[in-house]
């Protein structure tokens, strides 16, 4: 069975598709995707038209679709803020937040940031990133990528009710995210789970207080230090976890 997301340009009608996108034509082509395979076809918002495949041409891939269904959301939503890193290094974490199904991801600037933008910035080409990896792996949720933002402004945008923010930090002690993460799955008493992720350099003393006073929770994700991106990749699997 193969997953392939709706694109602009594909037509939906009656009980066909017909897939025009070239990079989804592409990819049915390097699957080896035969007639009568199994196609998923997943639209943006969670519509799944479950069909097999009646032709694949150059131009153009015929779907016959025998059943829609609907994919579930997440029961909370997600959120990652994250210090702005080296262009290459942020489409790598664009492209983790995408896969597993963060609901939203916000470039940030701290006081150790080396990467700075202007706030309100949004690159195209993270957009693109998420919308390309959202097509090859089939996820209909894309993230919301907010513009820049400092961290001040992050920990205001988020300090309201129902929302649980967490700031890993390399002086957090011994709790640990996951397991403090754990019992949500169960239970889940928020809106909103959100994480923030500092720079190479960690976050100052002074943020962890600012966000300690806001009402973050202090964890460390563990006993190595992790690379911004790999740090990102870690709890946006946990939080896709979690919101499951």
């Amino acid at each position: 069975m193969i997953r392939i997301l709706f694109s602009e340009g594909d037509i939906f009608e009656g009980d066909e598709v017909l897939i025009c996108d070239s990079e989804t034509l592409h990819h049915l082509k390097v699957a080896r995707a035969e007639a009568g395979e199994r196609i998923d076809v997943i639209m943006l918002g969670g519509k799944v038209l479950k069909g097999n495949l009646i032709s694949l041409e150059d131009r153009l891939a015929r779907v016959k679709v025998f059943e829609v269904a609907e994919l579930p959301k997440g029961r909370v939503k997600t959120a990652i803020a994250c210090a702005l890193v080296s262009a290459n290094r942020f489409d790598e974490l664009v492209g983790f937040c995408a896969e597993f199904g963060i609901t939203r991801l916000i470039p940030m600037v701290t006081k150790r940031s080396v990467v700075r933008l202007p706030e309100g910035t949004v690159k195209e080409r993270w957009l693109r990133k998420a919308r390309q990896v959202c097509r090859t792996t089939g996820n209909p949720f894309v993230p919301e990528i907010s513009g820049v933002m400092d961290f001040p402004r992050v920990l205001e945008e988020f300090s309201r009710a129902r929302t649980r923010v967490y700031i890993p930090h390399l002086s957090a002690g011994s709790k640990d995210l996951l397991e403090d993460l754990f019992p949500l799955k169960r239970s889940c008493d928020c809106d909103w789970i959100v994480v923030l992720i500092g720079p190479e350099g960690d976050f100052t003393p002074e943020e962890v207080e600012l966000a300690r006073e806001k009402g973050a929770i202090e964890v460390t994700l563990g006993r190595f230090v992790l690379r911004v991106e790999t740090a990102v990749g870690y709890c946006a699997g946990l939080l896709s976890w979690v919101s499951g």
